[in-house]
């Protein structure tokens, strides 16, 4: 069955399904290695590669303070994974696409939240 205006709810199901589903997360983390695999072929700093994040995602480029909250996201993941290395490769388990292991765990993993919070963007998501 297909319905083309979804009911309105008040509860978070669907924040909560965009956050935690395998398909969503695999989805995130097998960008995210596309974007580290370009970026770094390419010398791009980390700002540019989460523009070529946002700009797959959202067919447009950030806006400036989109580009900062989503940079600070990258760094605060990356020192946390940096300080804990079993629980980013844990994070890139999710999934079965295979896990590019030529990839730093620390920088994939933290790319792939950034990655999963541009498709948590009501831009991103359909509504009505």
């Amino acid at each position: 069955m297909c319905e083309v205006n979804r009911a309105r709810t008040s509860t978070p199901l669907q924040a909560l399904v965009m956050l935690n589903d395998v398909q969503i997360l695999e989805a995130a983390r097998v960008l995210a290695a596309r974007v580290l695999q370009d970026g770094r072929r390419e010398g791009k700093k980390v700002e540019e590669e989460i523009t070529l994040a946002f700009r797959r995602i959202l067919t447009r480029k950030p806006e400036k303070i989109e580009l900062q909250k989503l940079t600070t996201l990258y760094r605060d993941e990356l020192k946390r994974y940096q300080q804990n290395p079993a629980q980013a490769k844990k994070l890139l388990q999710t999934g079965r696409f295979p896990v590019n292991t030529a990839l730093d765990a620390a920088e994939y993993s933290a790319m792939m939240l950034v990655v999963s919070a541009i498709f948590n963007l009501d831009e991103a998501l359909s509504k009505t």
